[in-house]
């Protein structure tokens, strides 16, 4: 291929990519503002700065990549946009996945451990990084531009490793909360980061292969994708973990006011349910929109009338509702989390 062809290929992938990333993190930022009502969260948090270091990684590196810059603007300005983003785009991301780990009860130790290692990379991969990124554009000299290219491979393996080890674990525990019970579940999840560990490896060869510039907007394309992986993880996630808790409380109930053992008529999360759930964006977002309420992130609108009208129960009481046909999971502190009804569940 020759040089004007392989630039050609070049600009033409930078822009592609780029405006995929772009429109895959404006698309999130939206669904984010219309999901959550409350904004104190570790997850909200994790995902917004993920969703904005997309974003500016992207602008920055296209302002770099073709020079937009020397009109207005000095090599700097491209440079912090990026950099700002990058620390957002990725360490953003293992801090939405970690914020997961507690849903399915990871012991505190290993959350710690985790905690630790995202902790290690933004001091020994983020901030070395920052140092020769900034030294091989402005000095330019051999030393900082040999050590970028070094440095670079490195941060990328151990930032490719953090993500393995999230992955695993998270993989792990949802095994042995939900394996014997949600095969759905379970199968759906794997699948899901089985794409996300081939796209961080693909990430991984193109850089050891020393295609910089393709490496560079594949890694923003590739953290887009996954935020999206994510969304969709925690979707299945939060709907099976609502319908284990509210039908074993409810078997429970039933069995010791009966005097007769409840039986589990196995997944709840039906085929049916993960294709209803990713077959357009408006009913992805009605799904994610009632994960995200059962997972206490904003109240459920009931009026202060009702709720004085109810006695404060015990908690894992269920409550049924013959006007919703449904029921309520009352949680820590009186906390009531709302299921959907059985007509729609079955």
């Amino acid at each position: 291929m020759s040089d004007a062809a392989s630039d050609s290929t070049q600009i033409y992938f930078q822009i592609v990519a780029g405006a995929i990333a772009i429109y895959n993190s404006i698309e999130i930022l939206i669904m984010m503002y219309k999901v959550f009502q409350k904004y104190n969260s570790l997850y909200f948090w994790a995902v917004l700065a993920t969703t904005l270091g997309i974003t500016l990684f992207a602008i920055g590196f296209l302002d770099l990549f073709f020079k937009l810059y020397e009109e207005s603007s000095n090599i700097l300005r491209p440079l912090i946009v990026l950099t700002i983003g990058w620390y957002g785009m990725v360490t953003g991301f293992a801090v939405t996945l970690y914020s997961r780990l507690a849903i399915i009860r990871v012991p505190d130790f290993i959350q710690t451990y985790i905690r630790n290692f995202i902790i290690y990379n933004v001091v020994f991969s983020h901030f070395p990084t920052t140092v020769f990124t900034f030294g091989a554009n402005i000095v330019g000299s051999e030393f900082w531009v040999h050590g970028y290219s070094i440095v670079e491979k490195i941060q990328m393996t151990m930032f490719c490793v953090q993500e393995i080890i999230l992955g695993v674990v998270y993989l792990i525990y949802i095994q042995k909360k939900f394996g014997s019970r949600l095969k759905s579940l379970v199968s759906h999840t794997i699948g899901a980061n089985i794409v996300v560990l081939g796209l961080d490896i693909s990430m991984l060869i193109i850089e050891y292969c020393n295609l910089y510039k393709y490496q560079i907007m594949l890694k923003v394309l590739v953290y887009s994708i996954k935020l999206k992986f994510e969304f969709y993880i925690l979707t299945l996630l939060t709907e099976a973990s609502r319908d284990d808790s509210i039908v074993g409380d409810r078997g429970a109930s039933n069995a010791g006011s009966n005097g007769r053992k409840s039986s589990n008529n196995g997944p709840l999360l039906a085929d049916d349910d993960v294709r209803r759930s990713t077959a357009s964006h408006k009913r992805s977002l009605n799904v994610i929109v009632e994960s995200v309420r059962l997972m206490n992130f904003f109240p459920q609108g009931q009026s202060q009338q009702e709720r004085s009208q109810r006695p404060d129960p015990q908690e894992g009481t269920v409550l049924v509702n013959p006007q919703l046909d449904g029921a309520t999971l009352v949680g820590k502190n009186g906390g009531r989390m709302g299921a959907s009804s059985t007509s729609e569940r079955n």
